[in-house]
């Protein structure tokens, strides 16, 4: 088969639309347009109609190839898609033999009760953990306020995690409803228990609910309340004297120069005493509705004429960073966009594609855009086609 390149397939496509979708006068306009002879290969008609076909499909007369598998990723929405579809038999679904055969394997294997044990507690550990999740994710999150809802969130774990019996109580019956749900006559059951097993967990024990308890539920929460505060006392630490400095929270802490010697480096250690009295006093006299309460806040509204140390610290406060999601999707999204498909593309194409991808909220307008492409002197022969068929 002849190779016609994408220009060449945009005039064909155009002139089929403007010949009324015929064939015959396609290839003879295009023989036209490209000055070629009797004896001169043309492209087929079914060549012109396949090419008509991916244009009306995808947008463009050449042939896409099938992206790759997406990536997947465990977030608390991917777990409750799987609870939810998991009530969803593959027994009642007709398919041929080997899809079928491969549905009720994989049934059979997601209905044990381990698997639907650990599902349920997470969806419910991730209930709480949701909202901090997509705030230490977004640009404008205030490290004070995220650190604040960590405690909030830990403590509520906490208070679950001492509560045990009650707790788990809950996702038992949970799970024996879900499984009850997908197949009647299975339930929850204790697998096989020897007198030496170095595998698993072996306790011994004649009740599933305390089974699974001590086997998945106690140990899933720990891990979690662990894993919560290796990862934000860090953080913890470094704001603990910083945060001090906003009116609103002082009273409740009592500020002392020594708890800023990690930045000695950057102050003046015999100056910070008074000048922390002084700040403390012109705050004071102020009545609450106008004492800042955020590091922002308050850096904007200290002169750094006055407060050189303090404006430091509230700069430091202001600008620390909870987490670095932001450019880390950058790099993910320029991953997806420069494969081998697009080795080609020019570094503000490459950009243009990355702020679309990244910043997904922002509306764009089609008609704007086919409008200012419209408006351009030079438009390829793909825009040409696009315009035309629109109209």
């Amino acid at each position: 088969m002849d190779h016609w390149v994408g220009s060449q397939r945009a005039i064909a496509v155009k002139a089929y639309y403007k010949n009324g979708d015929c064939l015959t006068a396609t290839r003879r306009e295009f023989r036209r347009n490209h000055n070629l002879g009797h004896n001169d290969r043309v492209p087929l008609c079914k060549a012109i109609k396949s090419w008509v076909e991916n244009f009306e499909e995808t947008g463009s007369a050449l042939k896409k190839k099938p992206p790759g598998a997406q990536r997947t990723q465990r977030t608390p929405q991917n777990i409750e898609v799987v609870r939810t579809s998991f009530e969803k038999s593959p027994r009642s679904l007709k398919r041929d033999i080997e899809t079928s055969s491969k549905a009720l394997q994989l049934g059979k294997t997601i209905i044990t009760s381990d698997f639907v044990i650990s599902m349920v507690t997470a969806s419910i550990l991730f209930t709480q953990t949701l909202l901090l999740c997509k705030n230490l994710q977004s640009v404008n999150c205030n490290l004070t306020e995220a650190m604040e809802y960590v405690d909030t969130v830990l403590h509520e774990i906490h208070d679950m995690r001492n509560n045990m019996d009650t707790t788990f109580s809950k996702i038992f019956e949970k799970a024996k409803d879900l499984i009850k749900s997908v197949d009647s006559e299975e339930d929850i059951k204790i697998p096989r228990i020897v007198t030496r097993q170095e595998h698993r967990i072996n306790v011994i024990t004649n009740s599933p609910e305390e089974y699974y308890s001590i086997t998945i539920a106690i140990p899933f929460f720990d891990d979690l309340i662990e894993q919560l505060q290796a990862r934000f006392n860090n953080h913890k630490k470094q704001i603990s004297s910083l945060y001090k400095f906003l009116p609103k929270i002082w009273n409740k802490f009592e500020i002392d120069a020594n708890d800023f010697e990690i930045y000695s480096k950057f102050l003046d250690m015999e100056v910070p005493p008074t000048e922390i009295q002084l700040w403390k006093r012109k705050w004071s006299n102020k009545p609450e509705k106008d004492q800042p309460n955020s590091a922002i806040e308050a850096y904007i509204k200290c002169n750094y004429e006055y407060f050189p140390n303090i404006s430091f610290l509230l700069k430091l406060l202001a600008t620390l960073p909870v987490s670095t999601s932001t450019p880390e999707r950058t790099f993910s999204t320029m991953k997806r966009l420069k494969n081998y498909l697009r080795n080609s593309s020019g570094q503000e194409r490459l950009t243009g594609l990355a702020l679309l991808s990244v910043h997904r909220q922002i509306h764009i307008d089609p008609d704007e855009v086919i409008d200012r492409f419209a408006k351009e002197k030079k438009l390829t022969n793909r825009f040409c086609a696009i315009k035309y068929f629109l109209n």
